[in-house]
């Protein structure tokens, strides 16, 4: 099974050294969203990328197995686990639509975001 979500808007942003990519159903007013984060501190760099669904119970550290970027979409393979946390199937597919700007700010972003290991895939 596959869990789809779809967002109108796209951050990418570093706030107190902690870089933030996150989708969401609108810029203000936010009723639906998916955040990931990572601390960008040399001291925490192995620290694993936090995940977050709509509400801080919905969420978890780690737990991301593959992650795809494409251009208009993400597909995500995550463990049973943050599964479970995030409430969605193991596969979600995160449709998008962005700017050529914004998807390089996108790019940009998860690349920061799992640095040094090995889950990003571009195509």
């Amino acid at each position: 099974m596959n869990t789809i979500l779809e967002y109108n808007f796209v951050s990418v942003a570093i706030d107190n050294g902690v870089l933030i990519v996150g989708f969401a159903d609108a810029q203000f007013d936010t009723q639906s969203y998916l955040v990931f984060q990572r601390s960008l501190d040399e001291n925490e760099s192995d620290e694993d990328v936090y995940v977050e669904r709509d509400e801080q119970g919905q969420s978890n550290y780690g737990g991301i197995e593959k992650f795809i970027l494409l251009r208009d979409k993400a597909i995500m393979k995550l463990n049973l686990e943050t599964s479970e946390w995030l409430a969605v199937e193991q596969e979600v597919t995160i449709k998008f639509s962005v700017s050529d700007e914004i998807f390089k700010e996108l790019l940009s972003g998860f690349d920061r975001l799992f640095f040094g290991k090995e889950i990003l895939e571009i195509k």
